[in-house]
């Protein structure tokens, strides 16, 4: 596909496109906190991807080339904006159901619903302070737990993506794995 993409056939990058989007989206969601913005930290990478793609050469894998791509970006982006306050994200989990006012609704569905909408707004409220203590971490940090714990990159692929060695993977991705445990451990206290 990208020797196709090369040769002008811009349909082989639309199915690149498709074939990767999901995950760049999900490393700039975790990346930036917020989904307006990583919508568009996705798509500059894409698009700096294709502009660059001549320069690929195929010594490592398409997808982590396209992972170091994303995080440069994303990383570029915080520094752009580091002065304006961050958004994070709240819609990451979907969203309750209203209860319809059915007057055939029986109590054990008000109560349902309702441990149903506490469930989700623990988790909601989880999310947002997990997605917060992702953002104060440095950009070395949030890159490597997000590669690893969010996207489940192996330690060589993390490796190959931030251009550093499997030792140093192992080694931030643990200071950055007590950062976040310092953190949060107020919410799980």
């Amino acid at each position: 596909m990208i020797s196709r993409t090369c040769a002008g056939d811009t349909s082989a990058y639309a199915e690149l496109v498709r074939t990767y989007q999901d995950r760049v989206y999900g490393l700039c969601l975790r990346m930036c906190g917020n989904t307006a913005d990583a919508e568009d930290l996705a798509q500059e990478a894409f698009v700096r991807a294709y502009h660059s793609l001549d320069k690929f050469d195929g010594r490592s894998r398409f997808y982590t080339w396209l992972f170091r791509i994303a995080v440069n970006v994303s990383i570029s982006e915080r520094r752009r904006s580091m002065r304006r306050p961050l958004k994070l994200a709240t819609d990451l989990a979907p969203a309750h159901g209203a209860d319809n006012g059915e007057a055939t609704r029986r109590m054990e569905d008000q109560a349902s619903d309702a441990i149903s909408a506490e469930a989700h707004a623990m988790r909601n409220e989880q999310t947002q302070a997990i997605l917060a203590a992702l953002t104060e971490l440095d950009d070395e940090q949030r890159s490597i737990v997000t590669l690893r714990d969010m996207q489940s990159l192996g330690y060589d692929e993390i490796a190959e993506v931030l251009e550093i060695p499997i030792g140093t993977v192992k080694s931030r991705l643990h200071r950055a794995r007590l950062a976040l445990r310092r953190r949060l451990s107020p919410m799980f206290e």
